[in-house]
């Protein structure tokens, strides 16, 4: 009956809140669109979206702003959030923008923890 009740109130954007316990990337901010990959897989979130829950899974997240702009992030997991009013809550265990990421040091942080795993099996 809700969802029915607010059927005629359509929205033209997306008020996101996303962030981790370190850093607050949006906070109820207007957006156009969100991409998110959860345990039921990906997920593409629009204004007057059906209201859902989803658990994050390490993925990139999409955040495309009200100018078509998009700001990409790696999260490692946390909770997806869409409610009745199109409000959308992000909350991740860990986020980094993507642009602030080193291959290099990801490649090699890897290889050393695939030497200390394979060290300790011996």
């Amino acid at each position: 009956r809700r969802m029915a009740e607010k059927a005629d109130e359509k929205k033209d954007s997306i008020l996101l809140t996303f962030g981790s316990p370190g850093e607050a990337f949006y906070n109820g901010v207007e957006v156009s669109s969100v991409d998110a990959v959860t345990m039921a897989g990906h997920v593409g979130l629009t204004p007057n979206h059906v209201p859902t829950l989803g658990s994050l899974v390490p993925s990139i997240l999409s955040v495309f702003d009200k100018d078509g702009r998009e700001s990409k992030y790696f999260v490692s997991s946390g909770g997806l959030t869409v409610n009745f009013d199109s409000s959308v809550q992000i909350l991740a265990e860990e986020a980094v923008p993507l642009d602030q990421l080193d291959a290099q040091a990801i490649k090699t942080g890897a290889e050393a923890a695939r030497a200390q795993l394979n060290s300790a099996r011996s």
